[in-house]
């Protein structure tokens, strides 16, 4: 491993490491993002659509998406994803290989639906929105926030959702796919870099908080 790859490495298993340790209590916000995909994986289906609205509702205002002028907040409740939710179902099957990494073709699809279905709502369907959204309900991607930005410039990897983007998480995945294997306590792949490029783009931009 060159000296490089093994920065990269720390870097990535340290800030993991530090994101983590806030998640123990699974009151904590952090875990709420546990509670949606976990329910979206064992329990999301056409006959509970309201009921999954309502989870995926609870994540994403606990992880900062209603608040302000977002017509989230101000026109609608939860019943708007209901559809969002039916576009989820139908696209997640063919959404992640073996190891639960995404096939980029059928990710773009559901973010063009995704995007679709909230611009005709007048609602900002934002890659921070959508990538929250899929990152809650499938764990396919991270979701592409401020912080999460931040990392991802460190590391080289493009900031904006896209399949050029993805590819290089996956890259990156790859390379240390055997480290993370033993901290991640079974999260989906791309949950892990959420967590690392979060944290190690947060403590760029706050070096006085750590």
């Amino acid at each position: 491993m060159s000296s490089g790859m093994h920065k990269t490495r720390e870097s990535l298993i340290e800030a993991y490491g530090q994101y983590t340790s806030f998640s123990t209590d699974r009151e904590h916000r952090y875990n709420s993002w546990q509670l949606c995909y976990e329910f979206f994986r064992d329990h999301a289906s056409t006959e509970r659509l309201e009921e999954s609205a309502l989870h995926l509702m609870a994540y994403l205002s606990s992880w900062g998406m209603y608040r302000g002028s977002s017509k989230l907040l101000t026109d609608y409740n939860y019943l708007v994803h209901r559809d969002a939710v039916k576009i989820i179902l139908d696209g997640r099957s063919d959404l992640l290989d073996a190891r639960n990494l995404p096939h980029t073709g059928a990710l773009m699809k559901l973010k063009s639906e995704l995007t679709g279905y909230y611009a005709g709502k007048s609602i900002s369907a934002t890659d921070t929105l959508v990538t929250k959204i899929l990152l809650g309900t499938t764990g396919s991607v991270p979701a592409y926030d401020r912080y999460f930005r931040a990392g991802a410039k460190l590391l080289n990897i493009r900031q904006a959702f896209a399949e050029k983007s993805v590819s290089q998480l996956t890259e990156l995945w790859n390379q240390f796919a055997d480290e993370f294997a033993d901290l991640s306590d079974n999260a989906p792949p791309m949950k892990v870099l959420d967590c690392a490029l979060w944290q190690m783009g947060f403590n760029d931009l706050n070096p006085t908080v750590r």
